[in-house]
Order: structure tokens, then C-alpha cells, then sequence
């Protein structure tokens, strides 16, 4: 069983470094990078939604013309 190394048990060259004293989370975004993926997933879910709404009018159009050819039979 071993216990996490603490800060103070990293190399001293590690921490001497710049490295050290960088932030280790993701990098930050700015408000245009998240506003453009914000308005990227909009149009993704729109596109998603057209195609969807496509697909039903489709099935509709097939059980419609399913229905007037039994009657016309």
C-alpha cells in the first residue's frame, strides 16, 4: 500500500522549475471561445431536430400513401 506523495515530496529540480509553477487545470477559455461552442452546439442540435422532423413527415408521407392504396385496391 502506498501513501500520495505530498508537494513536499516532489523532485527539488521540479520545483525550482518553472513547471511547478504553472496551473495544472485545463486551460481557461475566453467568453468568444465559449460563446462560439455554445452557438456550435445550438446549430447541432437544430440540424439534429430538422433531420428528426424530416424523418417523421417521411413516415407520415409512407403511411398516407400505405392508407390511399388499400382504399383504392
Amino acid at each position: 500500500m502506498t501513501e500520495k506523495k505530498g508537494e513536499d515530496e516532489l523532485p527539488s529540480e521540479y520545483l525550482a522549475s518553472s513547471l511547478s509553477k504553472q496551473p495544472q487545470g485545463p486551460p481557461q477559455r475566453s467568453e468568444q471561445e465559449i460563446q462560439e461552442e455554445e452557438e456550435l452546439q445550438l446549430a447541432l442540435a437544430l440540424s439534429q431536430s430538422e433531420q428528426e422532423a424530416k424523418e417523421k413527415e417521411v413516415e407520415h408521407i409512407d403511411s398516407v400513401t400505405h392508407f390511399i392504396n388499400n382504399i383504392v385496391q
